[in-house]
């Protein structure tokens, strides 16, 4: 059976991914094709799809990747007279991973660059076309027209991308309205990254490294960084790439060290300008050393009081007030202080350096007489709120009091908004008034005002 190989080599391959964490080939590739796509076509994904993108391009690669062992499988009879035997064609196979697909990825001749370094990458790699050969060997010579193979995997793949994307607006369209709550739980916060397929990183030898322009490096274990004297903060994130009105914005109790007490008992140098945080991924950002500094930018190992899952940063993330998501690093493993200023992964790909969040308001409920929903600005803080309804001028809506200066607010007014139109602005503190000219999340985030229809 033409099949069995190709299926097999694929169980083989996950189940040593999953288990001894050996390479996966379509996360390498994944991984690979989201750093070079142009920027747009990757926000077009998103906005599209939200973190379901990512997840549909990885299945769709993954498909291809084992759908040439199964076009190689299905061949065996013809290509036999190339190769002598299974074994030197599986070698074949091997050597294109390790010396094509690997370097492609930017992982190095044999994966030298990867984290598993290069002799357990390739050993891994290679068993794995050691049992692809066992299969292809005991396979029957019968093959089965190529263009049918094919035709057959691109109809799988477009199934796949079609049930994921009825799905996705199945959820989207079925989400009932419902006002935020103040705390997010952790199951309902967003989280976004630039991978495929998340690290899962085991606290059983992790350390967080200190090193650079410091004078007395240092390392910790999550232990170690427990029993230090800790501090909890309430603090909104929200995602660069969040649109108006989305819903890639949290807000959560966050339990860590303070950043400056870490750094200021390694001795900075005085020529220190940016502090580098290098995550278990390959992602890498920076903040200038004078936000590191705040008393309120913490190195969190908890949420809600109980330790931080692994999609939010396990064992250890980032919290900096007022700038975006995408700087509140995830899954650290070092700290690095750089007398440059550091630009980041998404840096490099012309998302804003400094990140700043904007004043932003979003309308969560408009029915039954009441609207209601939340404003954030960062850590400006939220000084008022005002809602238009129809053509009526802007009306205050009242506030509850934020949790925190680093927190969103919640707000709300009791009005007819039955068929109207109704539009929401947030003025901070400091009596700047949100932007109401659209301008789409890349580079710097979005601004615009949120219109619902109210029923």
């Amino acid at each position: 059976m033409l099949w069995v190989a190709p299926l097999i080599y694929c169980i083989t391959t996950i189940v040593l991914w999953q288990v001894a964490n050996a390479v996966f080939v379509p996360e390498l590739l994944a991984n690979r094709l989201f750093e070079i796509l142009p920027v747009s076509f990757i926000e077009f994904g998103v906005q599209s799809l939200g973190a379901l993108a990512k997840k549909l391009a990885f299945v769709n690669i993954a498909a291809i990747y084992f759908g040439a062992y199964w076009l190689f499988s299905a061949n065996w009879g013809r290509l036999r007279a190339y190769f002598g035997n299974a074994f030197y064609a599986s070698f074949a196979l091997w050597g294109v991973n390790v010396l094509i697909l690997f370097p492609a990825t930017g992982k190095g001749v044999f994966g030298y660059k990867l984290p598993q370094g290069a002799l357990s990458a390739s050993v891994f790699v290679l068993a794995a076309h050691w049992i692809f050969a066992r299969m292809l060997q005991m396979q029957r010579t019968e093959s089965t027209a190529p263009s049918k193979t094919g035709r057959r995997l691109f109809i799988a793949s477009v199934v796949i991308a079609a049930i994921a994307a009825v799905g996705r607006a199945y959820r989207v369209l079925l989400k009932p309205a419902k006002w935020s709550e103040e705390i997010t739980a952790a199951e309902d916060f967003y989280t976004v990254s630039k991978n495929s397929v998340d690290p899962v990183v085991p606290v059983a030898g992790w350390k967080l490294e200190i090193r650079g322009l410091i004078e007395r490096p240092a390392s910790f274990t999550l232990a170690e960084l427990s029993a230090l004297p800790g501090i909890t903060i309430v603090a909104t994130l929200a995602c660069i790439s969040n649109p108006v009105g989305g819903d890639w914005i949290g807000n959560a109790r966050w339990t860590g060290i303070p950043l400056r007490r870490l750094l200021e008992a390694s001795g900075i140098a005085d020529r220190a300008r940016d502090v580098v945080f290098h995550a278990a991924d390959g992602y890498t950002d920076s903040i200038p050393i004078e936000r590191a500094l705040h008393p309120l930018t913490i190195l969190a190992y908890a949420m809600n009081d109980a330790p931080l899952q692994s999609s939010h940063g396990f064992p250890l993330r980032l919290i900096v007030p007022g700038i975006y998501g995408m700087k509140n690093v995830k899954w650290i493993e070092a700290i690095e202080l750089v007398d440059r200023d550091y630009r980041g992964f998404w840096q490099r790909r012309g998302w804003d350096e400094t990140a700043r969040y904007k004043l932003m308001s979003r309308i969560d409920v408009a029915k039954d007489g009441l609207v209601a929903g939340i404003a954030f600005a960062g850590d400006r803080g939220i000084g008022s709120v005002e809602v238009k309804i129809g053509d009526q001028p802007w009306r205050g809506a009242d506030l509850r009091p934020a949790l925190s200066p680093l927190s969103w607010v919640l707000w709300s007014l009791h009005a007819d908004v039955k068929g109207k139109g109704v539009m929401v602005r947030a003025i901070a503190a400091d009596g700047e008034i949100q932007a109401a000219q659209p301008m789409p999340p890349f580079p710097e985030g979005a601004s615009g005002l949120h219109i619902v229809t109210g029923s």
